[in-house]
């Protein structure tokens, strides 16, 4: 109601409460952007559910690639990883994948 034109999370872990995030925003106005500093498929479909019919509003930065390049770990190992981006690009929402070229 004040000029916001878009949010961005930084999520550290699953411990945050989406429905606590989302309170009082209409997701059909405001897109919203989540840096998780975790890959979780429960959890990112638990953001998706939340959104409901809003979902093209919401965007995902999963950047595993980036994390290697930044930490020198994986989420959890490079099949996992992988395999569970693959799972989430098939979900009902087409805003996934970042790629931080910053490093």
């Amino acid at each position: 109601q004040r000029g916001v034109e878009n949010l961005f999370f930084q999520i550290p872990s699953e411990e945050i409460k989406i429905d606590a995030l989302f309170k009082n925003l209409d997701l059909r106005k405001i897109p919203i952007y989540f840096e998780l500093e975790f890959l979780s498929e429960k959890y990112i479909q638990s953001i998706l559910d939340f959104a409901g019919d809003s979902t093209k509003n919401i965007y995902l930065n999963i950047d595993i690639v980036g994390r290697l390049a930044r930490t020198g770990n994986w989420f959890q190992n490079l099949e996992k990883d992988f395999a569970m981006v693959k799972n989430i690009l098939e979900t009902k929402t087409p805003n996934v994948l970042s790629v931080d070229v910053s490093l």
